[in-house]
């Protein structure tokens, strides 16, 4: 079983004044159903609409610039930075409206190795 959904109140809230299942149904809200749960993963610590904006940037960019695919690792660089820098503005302006995100730094590293 997975609960999924988005919680109005910050993590430091819910840790000082509450707890995590407050946003469930009060029926869920029992300790010994609670207690049959195996794990608890915050998707803020996921991040993974972060990894899927780079990608889905990257990968249009790419098409759009090299049909081919092909194209030098200088190149391939620039782009990404290109879609770290969209995500990083979404991202920037979604801390403005909703204390609940945290500021991400983004980086990444050549498969290769090396710096980026």
């Amino acid at each position: 079983m997975v609960f999924m959904g988005n919680s109005q109140k910050s993590v430091a809230y819910r840790l000082k004044h509450s707890h995590f299942y407050e946003p469930l149904p009060d029926q869920h809200i029992d300790s010994a159903f609670l207690d049959r749960i195996h794990a608890f993963n915050p998707g803020w610590e996921v991040s993974s609409r972060d990894q899927t904006g780079f990608e889905k940037t990257f990968s249009g960019l790419m098409k759009i610039i090299h049909p081919d695919g092909k194209a030098p690792p200088e190149e391939i660089a620039e782009l990404l930075e290109f879609a770290m820098e969209c995500r990083r503005r979404v991202r920037e302006q979604i801390l403005r409206i909703d204390d609940t995100f945290k500021a991400n730094e983004f980086t990444y590293r050549p498969l290769a190795g090396g710096e980026a």
